[in-house]
């Protein structure tokens, strides 16, 4: 563990393995919510 520098950036699987999240999943809702846009955003910030 000494070998490691203490301020290492997390990975996406050390994210998704610390929260229990599937990282293939999390990679496609992440990827749709890039492709749908600002329009989204905007309708959602509407509500």
């Amino acid at each position: 563990i000494e070998d490691q520098p203490e301020d290492a950036p997390l990975t996406f699987l050390f994210i998704c393995e610390a929260l229990d999240l599937d990282p293939a999943s999390l990679r496609d809702a992440i990827q749709l919510q890039a492709s749908t846009g600002p329009q989204t955003l905007s309708q959602e910030a509407a509500l």
